[in-house]
């Protein structure tokens, strides 16, 4: 944490971005990183391709997030520094390998167990229960009295979804006392309680009814649902919103591995992978080039159905069980 404070003090000139598939710990964690520095007088911006879920909207709205194609806008070549925020590898940066080649130096700040130490600093650490969690520690170091409340909103977004809402494993007694001094801090606790649990699409709800009767399927403990592009069509849902979906899978008696696969428009399989107590999930993501936590990973497959997907995974991680 040394190292960052003393990079941050004596550079500008920052742009900050995230992993592929936005989630509240990316969001929170970039916008919180970005407001931050602009508050202690840096020049920071904050890029990301994708586009959020729409549930992150009441901190994204308050904001500015840029494309790579708007690069020019902002910074010449060699003239930033690459903050990437939660995200394990180099692969999964969401911005242009150009913004990637042209930064002068990259630092990673991330708590993923899969994390490669891609940056010229990293700071990875697989103890936090959030990227947020680690931001938060940094800005409390470096000069509390400038987290404002759209920061502090920020961090509270990033820890609450990473540690669902305090129900997770990663939840540790720094987690609950990080919360209740972003409260103090003004964080809007109750509207990311309510933009994040209570603020579900009709039409999502749909389908997530539809997935759970036709697309749902529970073998000994493990449970799987599968997302076919047409259905996605049919309640016209965008890929991006249906994270949470996978919830499904593990909120069963009995079940300790939950999953859930997502077919993309492109054909691409999206995996996500959730357990309870006994399996390291982040060691089967890593089996299907993929990573994240112990509770918590994900992974991506070519050149494949869902039904095929279906059954590697499947049987992947029944082979594992029985070892």
């Amino acid at each position: 944490m040394k190292t960052i404070i003393k990079f941050i003090k004596e550079n500008d000139n920052f742009l900050i971005t995230s992993h592929v598939s936005p989630d509240g710990d990316n969001i929170g964690s970039s916008i919180a990183m970005t407001k931050y520095l602009q508050n202690i007088g840096k020049t920071a911006y904050h890029f990301l391709d994708d586009n959020a879920p729409q549930n992150l909207s009441f901190i994204t709205d308050r904001t500015n997030i840029y494309k790579s194609d708007q690069i020019n806008e902002k910074f010449r070549p060699n003239e930033y520094f690459l903050i990437v925020l939660d995200c394990g590898n180099k692969d999964r940066v969401n911005v242009s390998e150009d913004i990637i080649s042209n930064a002068k130096g990259i630092v990673c700040i991330d708590h993923h167990e899969s994390n490669e130490y891609f940056g010229d600093i990293n700071y990875v650490d697989k103890t936090a229960s959030s990227t947020c969690e680690l931001v938060y520690d940094f800005a409390k170091l470096y000069d509390e009295h400038s987290i404002c409340e759209l920061t502090a909103t920020a961090l509270y977004t990033g820890l609450a979804t990473d540690t669902g809402h305090f129900k997770y494993d990663c939840t540790k007694i720094s987690s609950f006392n990080m919360a209740g001094d972003l409260i103090r801090k003004n964080a809007k606790k109750q509207e990311v309680v309510k933009f994040i649990y209570q603020s579900d699409n009709y039409n999502y709800k749909k389908l997530e009814a539809d997935l759970i009767i036709n697309q749902m399927e529970k073998t000994d403990d493990i449970c799987i649902m599968l997302l076919p592009q047409e259905t996605l069509i049919k309640y016209d849902v965008d890929l991006k919103d249906t994270e949470n979906l996978v919830n499904n899978t593990l909120n069963i008696k009995g079940v300790e591995v939950g999953i859930l696969l997502k077919e993309k428009e492109d054909g691409t399989i999206r995996g996500s992978l959730r357990s309870k107590e006994r399996v390291n999930v982040n060691k089967i993501a890593n089996i299907f080039g993929g990573g994240g936590h112990e509770r918590a990973a994900g992974f991506t497959l070519r050149d494949t159905s869902l039904k095929e997907s279906k059954e590697l995974v499947i049987n992947t991680i029944k082979e594992l069980l029985n070892k």
